[in-house]
C-alpha cells in the first residue's frame, strides 16, 4: 500500500512538472532556505534534521532545488552480542569474555540532495510538493545499554565457543536517498516565507524516515 501512495504522488509530481515549463524566464529569481525538525520511522525512534537549501526558477511555480542537511536518524535495534576483548597483563595477552545490549542504531547523516518543487498558485499562501534525489553520507554508532566483562584466558581458544565471535561491523557506507513530500508556504513579509513540510524518505542503506520541517525561505 505504503509503495502505491509513493508512486503515485511521484507519477502526479512528475506529470505536474512536465506540464508547467513555461516561457517564463529560467533562472531569474533565487531564494535560500533554512529548515529545521525531527524524523522517526517509529514513533520511539525519533531523531533532530536540520537542511540548508538554495533554489532557483525553472518556470512560474517550477523550482529546482539544491540542498545540504544533517539528521541523526535513530533504528529500534534491540541485540545481545556475545564476543571477546584483547588486553595485556605484565606483558602477557589475555582474552575475556564481553557481552553487552544494544538498544539502538544511531545514524549521523549528511544528505546532499538535488530536486525540484512545485508551488501549486504563487500567492501569499500556497501549497506545494517537492521530489528530490541524492547522496547520503553517513557514520554509525549503537547505542549500548548495558555491558560486562568476565574471565580470564590466556588464548582466544580457551573461550566458550560463543564468544570468539569479533564484534559485528557497522555499515559506514554512502547510500542513495530519494525524498517525495508535500507542504505550505505562507508570506510573512515582502521576501521572507514561513514553510512547513512533509517529506517521506527511502534510503537504500539505512532505515527509511517521515520527516517534518519547519523554516524560513527567503
Amino acid at each position: 500500500m505504503k509503495r502505491n501512495i509513493i508512486l503515485f504522488l511521484m507519477l502526479f509530481t512528475i506529470n505536474l512538472f512536465s506540464q508547467e515549463y513555461n516561457s517564463t524566464k529560467a533562472f531569474s529569481k533565487f531564494w535560500f532556505g533554512a529548515y529545521g525538525g525531527v524524523n522517526f520511522n517509529t514513533i520511539p525512534t525519533v531523531g533532530g534534521s536540520v537542511q540548508l537549501e538554495a533554489k532557483t526558477n525553472i518556470s512560474k511555480n517550477l523550482r529546482l532545488k539544491l540542498s545540504i542537511g544533517y539528521s541523526s536518524i535513530f533504528e529500534n535495534y534491540k541485540n545481545e552480542v556475545k564476543t571477546f576483548n584483547k588486553g595485556t597483563i605484565a606483558g602477557n595477552t589475555i582474552f575475556s569474555k564481553y557481552t553487552y545490549s544494544v538498544d539502538k542504531i544511531e545514524y549521523a547523516v549528511i544528505p546532499l540532495n538535488i530536486g525540484f518543487e512545485y508551488e501549486f498558485t504563487g500567492n501569499n499562501f500556497s501549497p506545494f510538493t517537492i521530489i528530490e534525489f541524492g547522496h547520503n553520507i553517513n557514520s554509525v554508532e549503537e547505542q549500548v545499554t548495558k555491558s560486562a566483562n568476565a574471565g580470564s584466558y590466556s588464548s582466544l581458544d580457551e573461550l566458550p565457543d560463543e564468544y570468539k565471535l569479533p564484534r559485528p561491523k557497522l555499515n559506514e557506507s554512502s547510500f542513495i536517498d530519494f525524498g517525495i513530500g508535500a507542504g505550505i508556504r505562507q508570506k510573512i513579509s515582502k521576501s521572507i516565507s514561513v514553510d512547513f513540510r512533509y517529506v517521506f524518505r527511502y534510503n537504500n542503506g539505512i532505515p527509511n524516515t517521515n520527516e517534518l520541517l519547519i523554516g524560513f525561505m527567503f
